[in-house]
């Protein structure tokens, strides 16, 4: 489909700018080709990593959970820290609005 699709472009461009238009057509397919590698590489990687918590690891998120003004306000919890905390404690967020619009 996309050797199909790729000679019907190549037939519509001028003939005085095929040579770009292949140039333009090969780097896009090396970038598409780099993506496609990246995924795969990612998918590999994720499924070499462990997904499950440490007993020890639970218990400190336990642990911090149980004290969060002190995590919230920690000189090592940046703004990102921040938000991330806030989007694992509220599940939903409903807001009336009052009055006309």
């Amino acid at each position: 489909m996309a050797t199909t699709r790729g000679a019907r472009h190549s037939r519509l461009v001028e003939p005085e700018h095929r040579l770009v238009a292949r140039q333009l057509a090969k780097a896009w397919e090396d970038k598409l080709a780099a993506q496609r590698q990246l995924r795969e590489d990612y998918e590999r990687f994720g499924h070499t990593q462990s997904h499950a918590l440490s007993h020890t690891e639970h218990e400190a998120i336990e642990q911090l959970a149980q004290n969060m003004p002190a995590l919230w306000y920690a000189p090592t919890t940046i703004v990102a820290d921040r938000k991330e905390m806030i989007r694992q404690i509220i599940q939903h967020v409903i807001v009336q609005a009052e009055g006309r619009l």
